[in-house]
């Protein structure tokens, strides 16, 4: 679900309403503007900048407003002067706004991801990858190849018994050191995808048993 959020430049300027969804960064919004990476966004008067990689969605309700400036603006106290200035001194006007549904001119915030290997916390050495399966059920090592012709090799050290009753335990074969080669349970292109392969499939393990 959205959230509706108004960037006002500090500066004057028109307002920009948008609309964000989860996951949504500083940086995400920085880039639909279009505003130089090294602009500010703070939440009020007297507050901090806001890093670029905050989660917006999580720290923002519905309906908040940001304020954009230059790093020098508010490292001098302009911004902070500026907002004093306008803010209202007698008769507030209150502005009430709907958001169902989202005005036309609202502005989709376009949220650039991290690959899934890397929000997973895997590490890459060349075409080795090596991390942990992570579920609610507990985790497993794991490391995966990725060769420059598209072909992905998973490995799991030490699998749970539970896999023994799932309808892809063939796939999985025993090599030396406890770990087990886990034939492609699926057509997978890249890494993100084999590793969301192997939790889908322990999750299914255990939700079996």
């Amino acid at each position: 679900m959205s959230k509706n959020i108004t960037v006002i430049p500090a500066t004057g300027g028109a307002y920009k309403d948008l609309s964000i969804d989860p996951g949504t960064t500083a940086l995400d919004i920085k880039k639909t503007l279009q505003l130089p990476k090294e602009n500010v966004l703070t939440k009020g008067r007297g507050a901090e900048p806001i890093p670029d990689d905050e989660n917006l969605y999580e720290s923002l309700s519905d309906g908040a407003k940001l304020y954009s400036t230059s790093p020098v603006e508010w490292g001098s106290g302009f911004l902070e002067l500026l907002l004093h200035t306008l803010e209202p001194k007698s008769s507030p006007v209150r502005i009430q706004r709907s958001y169902s549904p989202p005005s036309s001119h609202t502005i989709p915030v376009i949220r650039h991801p991290l690959p899934y290997w890397v929000e997973r916390g895997w590490v890459r050495d060349g075409q080795v990858y090596t991390g942990d399966y992570q579920t609610d059920f507990g985790t497993w090592s794991g490391w995966i190849t990725a060769s420059a012709g598209g072909r992905v090799d998973t490995y799991i050290a030490h699998p749970p018994s539970a896999l023994e009753r799932h309808p892809h335990w063939p796939c999985f074969r025993k090599r030396e050191h406890g770990w087990f080669f886990i034939h492609p349970i699926q057509d997978v292109s890249d890494v993100s995808a084999a590793i969301l392969a192997v939790e889908t499939t322990l999750t299914e393990a255990f939700n079996c048993n």
